[in-house]
């Protein structure tokens, strides 16, 4: 079982925070870690949880490489004190993990942000924000433009 960190940097324009749901549906690449093959945009999410087949566990997400008997798998994890599902002010330009991945026969590869996010500026909040781009809009009561540019991540393995 390998954990892998999903961390994540952005620029910040009058931005306080970016707040990602405990059921948040994450979209990734992953790679056979012994090959080649790769599956391209699954989703997993840990308010779907899979029966392993053939074991009592479960994970949120499963996948059977070509020629493997054993089915491979993906749960979701949050890390107290290391991940958080949230990226702030504070955070710019820094990368931060955000969540935790625990990985048996599969690595996640690329990450796709997406839809689901809430942002919150000085004095409103923005829901089902899509970062799959460069995002802005503008917070009225503070009278400010608000954005999150720059959107980038990286995977490390956490030991």
């Amino acid at each position: 079982m390998v954990v892998i960190l999903l961390k994540m940097k952005a620029t910040l324009e009058n931005v306080k925070s970016i707040e990602i749901p405990p059921d948040h549906t994450w979209v990734l690449d992953v790679k056979h870690p012994a090959g080649e093959e790769v599956r391209e945009r699954v989703t997993l999410s840990a308010a779907e949880v899979q029966s392993i087949p053939n074991s009592r566990g479960s994970a949120n997400f499963l996948v059977r490489w070509e020629g493997s008997k054993q089915v491979s798998t993906i749960n979701i994890q949050q890390l107290k004190n290391v991940t958080r599902l949230m990226y702030d002010a504070n955070d710019r330009g820094k990368f931060v993990p955000i969540v935790a991945f625990e990985c048996r026969g599969v690595e996640p590869i690329q990450w796709y942000p997406a839809t689901g996010y809430t942002v919150k500026s000085a004095k409103a909040t923005f829901t089902d924000v899509d970062l799959s781009e460069d995002w802005a809009d503008y917070d009225q009561e503070a009278n400010e433009p608000v954005g999150i540019y720059e959107v980038e991540y990286e995977f490390q393995t956490y030991k």
